[in-house]
């Protein structure tokens, strides 16, 4: 009874430790800006010589993840997001590049936006990406740093844990001609398992492992017990014990055979044969 205390104590601590259930991978594909224009038709930075942007747009990215909520999924809403509204993960990036960026051209991984989340995943989110242009005069932005908008993009879906990659495109039709694409998908973190992420499991012996969908313990063949840690005897072992391994049937004292199934005390009362001797032995 102590023992499945402590395992349950042990587990308990390991999840007090552990920041995230999961995380929410944005890949990024392609931005074209091939005017260098902010939302409103002007130019990201200095004037335009002919219709042409002299300068190009200074470009970082700004990500919102929230679980679904009718007072906040108003498609008008302004642009100014609560960072307390994205209620799964939030996080900004540098500047990225100029007008027109290629993330696929990057070092690897270097397109990868990884939105980590501590609660139990609800299948159902909003993603919004804001694109911003740099008006900070260190070219550092931070959150709340002075900005101009570019394009904003908001996917209303669901995902599960373990998907394949979902993909997602905003094309602007209007003077400005923006076009973004990217892709996203769900995984949980290590030790955590279902369809929420929420199911924690960490074998604490070699003889177990977690199911990969659920995050159940599951035995190894030979072994039982809450933490796997107790083997299981010969099939039919009557009156013996397993010590630290499978298969075995130790047998108690007073017992004997392959299944202890024979008491010494019968084997003890069996006559034994006369034997006759020849030639005065």
């Amino acid at each position: 009874m102590m023992n499945t205390f402590y395992v349950f104590l042990v587990i308990f601590l390991q999840i007090q430790l552990i920041s995230t259930a999961g995380k929410f991978e944005i890949e990024l594909e392609r931005l074209v800006n091939r005017k260098g224009l902010n939302v409103n038709g002007t130019c990201c930075n200095g004037p335009d010589r002919f219709f042409t942007c002299i300068q190009p747009c200074k470009t970082f990215m700004r990500f919102c993840l929230r679980n679904q909520n009718p007072n906040l999924d108003d498609i008008n809403r302004p642009v100014t997001v609560n960072n307390e509204e994205c209620t799964y993960s939030f996080d900004e990036t540098p500047i990225l590049g100029g007008n027109n960026i290629d993330f696929l051209r990057l070092p690897q991984q270097a397109n990868l936006i990884v939105l980590p989340f501590k609660f139990s995943w609800m299948g159902d989110f909003v993603l919004r990406i804001d694109i911003f242009n740099d008006k900070t005069y260190d070219g550092q932005p931070y959150p709340g740093s002075a900005r101009e908008l570019i394009l904003s993009t908001t996917i209303r879906s669901s995902i599960y844990p373990n998907s394949s990659w979902q993909h997602a495109q905003t094309i602007d039709s209007s003077l400005t001609s923006h076009e973004f694409s990217f892709r996203y998908r769900i995984s949980c973190a290590t030790n955590f398992y279902g369809s929420q992420c929420s199911r924690f499991c960490s074998p604490l012996s070699s003889h177990s492992r977690c199911d990969p969908q659920t995050g159940e313990i599951i035995c190894q063949q030979g072994w039982t017990g809450v933490d796997c840690n107790k083997a299981i005897c010969r099939a039919g072992c009557q009156h013996g014990h397993c010590l630290n391994q499978p298969n075995q049937c130790i047998c108690h004292q007073g017992w004997t055979g392959e299944k202890c199934q024979v008491p010494l005390q019968r084997l003890m009362s069996i006559p034994k044969p006369k034997v006759s001797c020849h030639n005065g032995g």
